[in-house]
């Protein structure tokens, strides 16, 4: 099933944009102050992060927009436990993003951003974490 919930999410990373620019040190700084493990699996290549946050952001505002059931998004897991990523770590990932856009925003952070931004997280959670079954991470 589709999730297309309304254009906060688009709307609240355009605005993070405008206030900051690129998102993606901000959110990998909150990362690696969670699991500074995980910044060696980047084995020092600063464009492996880009990548990855351009990819996560497309798949999050194409889960918003409808044009991505997260039952398509699952193959993503597959690439993630191909690099030794814990589920633990991706959990906190989703979590840094939106606490990295909500406080960026700040008072321009809007009750629609909230609700959409969880909604579209908790359903892409549910649906691919749990296919994420690896030697119990």
């Amino acid at each position: 099933m589709a999730l297309p919930v309304g254009p906060a999410i688009t709307e609240s990373l355009e605005i993070y944009e405008d206030k900051h620019g690129d998102p993606t040190a901000a959110i990998y700084s909150r990362f690696y102050a969670d699991h500074p493990d995980a910044e060696e699996l980047f084995a020092g290549d600063v464009m492996i992060p880009r990548r990855m946050m351009a990819g996560i952001l497309g798949i999050i505002v194409d889960l918003a927009d409808g044009t991505l059931d997260p039952a398509y998004s699952t193959t993503w897991v597959a690439d993630h436990v191909a690099y030794e990523v814990t589920k633990p770590m991706i959990d906190s990932m989703f979590a840094v993003i939106v606490d990295e856009i909500r406080d960026g925003l700040d008072d321009s952070w809007t009750p629609s951003m909230e609700t959409e931004w969880g909604a579209v997280m908790t359903a892409w959670s549910e649906r691919t974490l749990t296919q994420y079954v690896v030697d119990d991470r």
